[in-house]
């Protein structure tokens, strides 16, 4: 018997097309439904294809029942088929669902049980999966399997009327370009996977988080919220605008209390890495252990220094000489301890004129291009030892 299951999922991420992990899926399920047969799976950036080639099925389990003649041999009796006495004891058969009902449940304990990277919940059911899935087809010997799966039907010609990625960005970029916002496309591109319905909420936090750096206020607006941050030209304002769900009751001042409690928390955190001098970072990078293979930050900055000169060999000492030397000083600051994103936001704040922060994002100028390919390079050759 042949089994195909096909589900489409425009823009799927590159991270779910994996024909090894679905196979490993698929192979659990095939146990749990005592069925043997050999799989073979293919993914594109539109669609999940699943052949498998039904070699046998089991049709029962023998159930080994009380010994004795009592209400429990009984209730044995009434439940089990075939029932044979031997040797004291009832052994009795408990019949398995037939092979088009389990056909089912594999599609929908593959839904169910494969570990998509970024998950979304569906109708009412509490259950995830990835979405914009928008078709499902099973057969099993070209005999169309009808189907469920959380509530929403699936057939070759019924789809669940979900967007597709492109819709659904459009649709983010109209609600976002009534807003003067700084740009997130990353986030944009997760909000895509994870609202069907996208609604916009402007929230409002305290001035006094403004003292906070740029990129630390995006960051954690857009990490804990799904949010943007408002600007004012080129700075930013006290405002974000937050996407979620429409359909659901949500207060505006729910959204404004938590991101002031998270900003609160790291601006805390920033004011005492301020209120400490240079020497303070410096002494505590020595005993600094970056990872085993990579040694401490001293050993590292070397490791960067002699490459720089390896491969550039009549530089003389520059802004890149500088910047080796200082772009990992706030490794042990309270804010990148917390969360290494943020690295470099201190070391700035020490030396202004060092571009240390563009390493940790994206390099623009060359210096700091440089620095970062010798950075990934000494590390990739100290991890290849």
């Amino acid at each position: 018997m042949n089994y195909l299951l096909v589900i489409e999922c425009p823009d799927m991420p590159i991270e779910d097309q994996n024909p090894p992990l679905a196979e490993k899926v698929l192979k659990n399920i095939l146990k749990d439904l005592k069925i043997d047969g050999e799989i073979l799976t293919s993914f594109t950036n539109n669609k999940i294809f699943i052949n498998i080639k039904i070699i046998s099925f089991q049709e029962y389990d023998l159930i080994k029942g009380p010994s004795v003649s009592n209400e429990k041999s009984k209730f044995f009796k009434e439940k089990y088929k075939e029932i044979e006495e031997k040797d004291g004891y009832y052994y009795g058969k408990s019949f398995l669902p037939n092979i088009l009902e389990r056909s089912k449940e594999i599609a929908c304990n593959f839904l169910d049980g494969f570990p998509w990277s970024i998950k979304a919940r569906w109708t009412n059911e509490k259950k995830y999966a990835s979405r914009p899935i928008i078709n499902i087809e099973c057969s099993l010997d070209k005999t169309l399997v009808e189907g469920h799966w959380n509530g929403i039907d699936f057939t070759s010609v019924k789809n669940f009327n979900h967007k597709t990625f492109e819709e659904k960005k459009s649709e983010i970029k109209n609600i976002l370009s009534k807003y003067s916002i700084f740009e997130n496309e990353n986030l944009e591109k997760k909000i895509c996977f994870l609202i069907e319905n996208p609604k916009e909420i402007l929230a409002t936090f305290h001035e006094k988080f403004l003292e906070l750096p740029e990129d630390i206020i995006k960051y954690y607006i857009a990490k804990e919220n799904l949010g943007f941050l408002v600007k004012d030209g080129i700075k930013p304002k006290n405002q974000a605008i937050i996407l979620c769900e429409k359909g659901k009751k949500l207060h505006i001042k729910n959204f404004s209390f938590a991101i002031e409690c998270r900003l609160l928390d790291i601006l805390m955190s920033y004011q005492r890495d301020l209120s400490r001098n240079l020497d303070f970072f410096i002494e505590k990078n020595k005993k600094k252990v970056l990872h085993e293979k990579i040694g401490n930050i001293e050993e590292k900055t070397k490791r960067v220094k002699s490459l720089f000169y390896e491969i550039f060999e009549n530089s003389e000492k520059n802004q890149c000489f500088d910047l080796i030397d200082n772009y990992l000083l706030d490794t042990c600051s309270e804010i990148t301890v917390e969360n290494a994103n943020l690295q470099g936001i201190i070391a700035e704040k020490f030396f202004p004129n060092l571009p240390i922060r563009e390493i940790f994002t994206y390099p623009k100028k060359i210096e700091a291009k440089i620095v970062f390919f010798l950075d990934r390079l000494d590390t990739l050759v100290e991890f290849s030892k």
